[in-house]
């Protein structure tokens, strides 16, 4: 089988494939210490507030102002809780077990997909006779 064209061909497909498992390997967990001592300990950039009414909301750059937790909940809206309203706060956690069995299994899928789609192209995956 004889390839016309560059090897630089396949460079945005690996890009892809070595930036894509890692979109999807993230979790939420439950932060054990007291929510104020931890924000302002760890200085998280985003985090998952749980309300004493039971909804959630997630936020970005949070910090502690006298008795609450202010963040930014989008460009324009900075939000506010009193430590008293707030039931739990969760961390995002990267899962390397997760992102590791995702480049395992998409790596490889991804690969033969680009190849199979690439051959479908015309002077692309050739063969010559001898």
């Amino acid at each position: 089988m004889k390839r016309s064209g560059a090897p630089y061909r396949y460079r945005p497909w690996a890009v892809l494939v070595l930036l894509l498992p890692l979109a999807g390997c993230h979790s939420w967990e439950p932060v054990t210490a007291s929510p104020r001592e931890w924000v302002e300990r760890e200085q998280p950039e985003r985090i998952r507030v749980t309300h004493v009414e039971g909804w959630r909301i997630d936020v970005r750059d949070p910090f502690v102002k006298g008795d609450s937790l202010t963040a930014t909940f989008s460009a324009a809206q900075d939000v506010s809780f009193a430590f008293t309203d707030v039931l739990s706060v969760e961390a995002r956690r990267t899962s390397m077990i997760r992102t590791g069995i995702l480049s395992v299994i998409l790596v490889p899928a991804a690969v033969f997909a680009a190849k199979s789609v690439l051959c479908l192209l015309p002077h692309y995956c050739t063969t010559s006779k001898d």
